[in-house]
């Protein structure tokens, strides 16, 4: 009975081994090197984008173990577990195949549940290339929305408005088109001004998406505050509190950051972060340097520079937003030997918090 609950309720990734020619199996390219592979971009990217896999929760596979399924020889009591999660599981299935071409080049075939076969061809040292690129092909099919955000968190903001225009006619699932359209919204922000109409447009297109894609209430607000309007910002956080039933109501309560942050109520704004970091496990910040940041800045507006200090010596570098995110651990340390500690400063610098990094992640 353990087994067959087991298979219902199972809800993975499974890398199935793929097929390799001899000629690449004799230089260490098995085929369950090659799905190992494969399987390790996966992971990457499945960590890379925590916060939206967490929000999926049980509802999909990508939200469960991305695993790597060995051959086994006879039939055991885990090939039967394996084989009643096939037959009664939701889990999503990965397999390919892998060519040597003439001239010793390679050839990557990938495909799986819902994912149409892509080939991927390179040279004869390429196939950590190919594999990256065939997991990235995978993922773009299985979850367009999540990956063109990660897009956006890697600064490829092209893809990511290339990604989104290609995807939207073609996705069905609400989550994945609000997150289609943020990213869209973000990118193009980069790309632009913030102030472009476009940009709280799609912003609003993404709660037309998802009614409950509480994040873009928070999004909305920033562009509408962005272009002065603090007024229509204030009343679109107040439609919010509403759609979700009070605070917090049906949406998660780091949801209601903006809110917080728009009153200046920073101790409460904290308090969220803190414990999204405690409930979620790594936090929906966790993933970003910006984190570090914002934490530091609002005890700077809470008058607590000696708090803030080990923040801003604890920050990690980050690798994608060097050039706008660099300079913001030197204009807070500023504020301190300024005596700034206030209104002002604070809201200048969360509005470039919020513009280059988690404008899609509230």
């Amino acid at each position: 009975m353990t087994l067959v609950y087991e298979a219902f309720h199972s809800r993975n990734v499974v890398v199935e081994s793929f097929q390799a020619p001899a000629s690449t199996a004799a230089r260490g390219l098995t085929g369950e090197v090659a799905a190992g592979r494969v399987l390790d971009e996966l992971t990457r990217l499945q960590a890379a984008n925590h916060a939206h896999t967490y929000e999926r929760g049980a509802r999909s596979a990508w939200s469960g173990e991305v695993k790597l399924a060995v051959p086994e020889t006879g039939f055991s009591l885990s090939e039967f577990s394996r084989l009643l999660k096939t037959r009664f599981g939701n889990d999503i299935h990965i397999d390919g195949d892998l060519v040597e071409r003439d001239g010793g080049g390679l050839a990557l075939t990938v495909r799986g549940d819902g994912v149409l076969p892509k080939v991927f061809i390179g040279g004869a040292g390429d196939f950590d290339r190919l594999a990256a690129q065939a997991a990235e092909y995978v993922y773009a099919e299985a979850l367009p929305g999540t990956y063109a955000y990660y897009l956006v968190n890697v600064s490829r903001f092209d893809d990511a408005i290339a990604l989104a225009q290609q995807k939207l006619p073609r996705t069905a699932d609400p989550v994945e088109r609000a997150w289609l359209l943020t990213s869209w919204a973000i990118a193009l922000s980069a790309k632009t001004s913030t102030t472009n109409p476009e940009v709280e447009s799609l912003f609003r297109a993404s709660l037309q998406a998802d009614p409950e894609f509480w994040w873009a209430y928070g999004n909305v607000s920033f562009a509408q505050e962005q272009r002065g309007d603090e007024e229509a910002s204030w009343r679109t956080q107040e439609e919010f509190r509403v759609a979700a039933g009070g605070h917090p109501g049906r949406a998660p309560p780091i949801a209601h950051n903006y809110w917080y942050g728009l009153t200046r109520d920073y101790a409460t704004l904290m308090r969220l972060i803190v414990d999204d970091q405690a409930v979620n496990g790594s936090g929906i910040w966790a993933d970003s340097s910006v984190a570090g940041i914002l934490i530091a800045q609002i005890q700077t507006d809470l008058h607590d520079p000696d708090a803030a200090a080990p923040a801003l010596r604890t920050l990690s570098p980050d690798p994608h937003h060097e050039a706008a995110l660099s300079a913001l651990p030197h204009i807070i340390r500023s504020t301190h030997g300024c005596g700034r500690q206030g209104v002002g400063g604070g809201r200048i610098h969360r509005h470039w918090i919020d513009g280059a990094r988690v404008a899609g992640r509230r």
